[in-house]
């Protein structure tokens, strides 16, 4: 949650230093402005001196080979004799072949995601030539979009894991993409109350499955595992921006909202009913062991 309020703090603060950066110095100087940033980071990086370390293994212990999940729900590693740790991607790959839902948390985000990408341009295109206001209404889209985002990413914090996470998960993802519907009424008031019901959304969906990744990925691969999965989630943004191009060059404005919403929303409905009555409530904390009933404890999470 707090990651994600970090991320609405900055997209409402950085339209509005943009926004008023242009007139005085033009454009172009706040691009060099805004790559200036991304060098401060990297100089207060390299002034970090905690050393960071591997989560304490054995002397030469092996990464753990992930076996899958015994019945009251919990991961199963390989054993035996230590050797030599094989390191790379391949412990990563093993334990998410075999994650069901882990899988579905990052194919369906990766195209939400997606959608993301197609908004990236969307937006900029509905302020330049559907909506009135030019720069000014493109600094209240984004502005009030991420200030969604961070009222989202507070309640996330204040909301407690569920047993059924997962079905949480696809629902918000549902109403999230759902939401962006709106947006095939060309109005500036709706656009707005659009883009805010998706972001409002999708901050606690992600703060929820994020729950999921920390306790299903063992220590030892969170490093790599969240490379991996970010990389891939994040990797479907450009390919909805090259999606969202050539249809908005072409005209056909509501044939891409219908797009977008239907790429954020149907993973949602595959996650909901997939996982409408997989438990998740031991590994995440919210159910006790002994209340636990054999049917409950006997399903593998991610069994639909």
């Amino acid at each position: 949650a707090l990651e994600t309020i970090a991320f609405g703090v900055a997209g409402i603060g950085g339209p509005a230093i943009g926004g008023i950066l242009i007139p005085v110095i033009g454009a172009p100087r706040v691009l060099i402005v805004d790559a200036c940033t991304f060098l401060a980071f990297a100089v207060a990086l390299s002034l970090i001196r905690t050393k960071f370390s591997r989560a304490a293994q054995p002397p030469g212990a092996a990464d753990p080979e992930f076996l899958g999940y015994d019945r009251s729900g919990w991961g199963v590693y390989k054993g035996g004799a230590p050797v030599k740790s094989s390191g790379g991607w391949r412990p990563v790959m093993s334990m998410l072949r075999k994650d069901t839902a882990l899988l579905a948390i990052t194919a369906g985000f990766a195209l939400f995601n997606c959608t993301g990408g197609m908004i990236r341009v969307t937006i900029p295109w509905l302020a330049h030539d559907a909506l009135p206001g030019g720069a000014r209404t493109l600094g209240l889209l984004l502005g009030m979009a991420s200030g969604a985002n961070l009222v989202g990413s507070l309640i996330a914090g204040t909301i407690k894991p569920a047993d059924h996470q997962l079905r949480r998960i696809g629902i918000l993802q549902i109403l999230a993409g759902s939401s962006l519907f709106l947006l095939l009424i060309v109005k500036t008031p709706v656009i707005i109350a659009g883009l805010m019901l998706c972001n409002a959304l999708s901050s606690p969906m992600t703060v929820s499955a994020q729950v999921v990744r920390l306790v299903r990925i063992p220590a030892e691969l969170r490093g790599r595992s969240m490379t991996f999965i970010r990389t891939l989630m994040n990797g479907t943004l450009p390919l909805g921006s090259a999606i969202a191009a050539p249809l908005l060059g072409g005209g056909a404005y509501g044939p891409l909202v219908v797009i977008m919403a239907l790429t954020a929303a149907l993973p949602g409905v595959g996650m909901a009913v997939m996982f409408r009555r997989a438990s998740f409530g031991k590994e995440l904390g919210v159910v006790p062991p002994a209340a636990a009933t054999p049917e409950v404890a006997s399903a593998e999470p991610g069994a639909a």
